[in-house]
């Protein structure tokens, strides 16, 4: 192969907290899968894939990369005399296969937008100083620690001051996904003509186990006959594995939009479902549910009550009644009963939301909850608009919590009162284990170095 396509963070990765403290930000799915695996999938035969990601999340990304992935600098470095063609695409891309594949086919070309780099398509001597460059900005970000302060921007990087001005299309924020969920799920069903293997940033089955719902997605047009008494609308635009069990009762309206259902998902009686949706393998979709359009849930999630506009990451509960709309939620996260959040004011303005850095105005009035990997909420926990929730926190109130609450917080913000990160470890192995997960060294580490207590 003669081309290399290289998915790089850089400083713009702050603004996809809190997800991006424990992920790259090409591995927050949006629809049924991540830029990552977009990328696998528009790549096929004729593109090899690097990866690219700060520092402190290269150990997690080597343990769970597939072998013909290449990551980190030294890696890149290393192939550049092999290609031709060198790519570099930022981690907040946010085309459809098709769009990546066109960039692939696409002639040299250095693009940027406001925000830094977005699309590099270049020789191997171009390629070695854009890499050289982003080393040197990577060493820096880990010196200030910023990779680890909520609070500190970190150093801008942009290679190339002879860039033209982008025409790809990207999401700044992480709030920005959300309202691409319905479409992007549309225009992954029509990429799954090719299947992947489908791989967790971090994760690993426990020795001696497996994920039996993991295997390879094999869709076809939803049979009404091999269910009893499940309603269907515009049946057509349904799509199910034939390991899904789908209960009497359960109503699938797809009149707006396709609804997709991967290997053993499980849907309880009386379930409402939506479409646009995507529901991922291994997931479960409890009795008497409502999940409207618009949202994708991550393999092996539980969910329930009343679910909108939303992604779900894998491994992740909401299982009771509660409403959550318009809200990005982590891995290995758990809504306890009653669990809410605002989606709306009320008074219908554009919301501001603040990831750490202060409020950013986000341009929308319907922006829900940002929830970081192994958060958890209490019973009756009610959260405001846009509000963001660190890695690692235990959320627990009487009234509204605070609308940004750092990593490892415990309670509502106000008191500045801190999880204990060696227990905060403890808890995330038990949880990891019940799903025949590892908890690995490097996860260890990645919850000290977010401890900021």
């Amino acid at each position: 192969m003669n081309t290399l396509l290289i998915l790089f963070e850089d400083h713009t990765s702050q603004q996809f907290r809190p997800l991006s403290w424990s992920r790259p930000a090409y591995e927050i799915p949006c629809g049924m899968f991540n830029l990552r695996e977009r990328a696998t999938l528009a790549a096929s035969d004729c593109c090899d894939l690097a990866l690219l990601p700060i520092s402190n999340l290269e150990p997690l990304q080597l343990q769970t990369c597939l072998n013909e992935i290449h990551v980190g600098f030294e890696s890149c470095v290393k192939q550049l005399g092999n290609y031709k063609k060198i790519i570099f695409m930022t981690a907040r891309y946010a085309g459809s296969v098709s769009k990546i594949a066109e960039v692939i086919n696409s002639e040299s070309t250095v693009q940027s937008d406001d925000k830094g780099l977005v699309l590099a398509v270049v020789d191997a001597e171009q390629a070695t100083d854009i890499l050289n460059s982003w080393k040197m900005w990577d060493d820096t970000a880990c010196e200030d620690e910023s990779r680890v302060t909520p609070t500190k921007p970190s150093a801008v990087w942009n290679p190339s001051s002879d860039s033209t001005p982008s025409t790809q299309p990207v999401w700044n924020y992480l709030w920005d996904m959300v309202h691409d969920i319905g479409s992007i799920i549309t225009s992954d069903l029509e990429s799954m003509s090719v299947s992947i293997e489908r791989k967790y940033f971090g994760l690993q089955p426990a020795d001696g186990n497996n994920w039996s719902w993991n295997a390879k997605t094999e869709l076809a047009p939803f049979d009404v006959a091999q269910y009893s008494a499940v309603n269907t609308v515009n049946t057509e635009n349904i799509f199910a594995a034939k390991s899904a069990a789908i209960s009497p009762g359960v109503v699938l309206d797809a009149s707006a939009g396709p609804i997709i259902i991967d290997n053993e998902v499980t849907i309880m009686a009386n379930a409402f479902l939506e479409g646009p949706l995507y529901l991922g393998p291994g997931s479960t979709v409890k009795a008497g549910s409502t999940i409207y359009g618009e949202t994708a849930v991550g393999s092996a999630c539980k969910v329930g009550g009343e679910v909108a506009e939303s992604q779900f990451c894998a491994f992740s509960n909401k299982q009771h009644d509660g409403f959550i709309g318009h809200a990005v939620i982590g891995s290995w996260c758990n809504l306890g009963a009653g669990t809410n959040c605002s989606d709306l004011s009320n008074n219908y303005s554009l919301l501001k939301a603040n990831y750490g850095h202060g409020p950013v105005a986000t341009g929308s009035s319907f922006v829900g909850l940002m929830i970081g990997d192994h958060a958890k909420s209490a019973i009756g926990t009610q959260f405001n608009t846009a509000t963001t929730v660190g890695f690692s926190s235990n959320i627990f109130s009487a009234g509204f919590p605070r609308t940004c609450l750092s990593n490892y917080c415990w309670g509502d913000g106000r008191l500045r009162k801190s999880y204990n990160v060696e227990k905060a470890i403890a808890v995330a192995e038990i949880v990891m284990a019940r799903r025949n997960c590892k908890m690995l060294d490097e996860h260890k580490k990645l919850f000290t170095a977010l401890d900021c207590s």
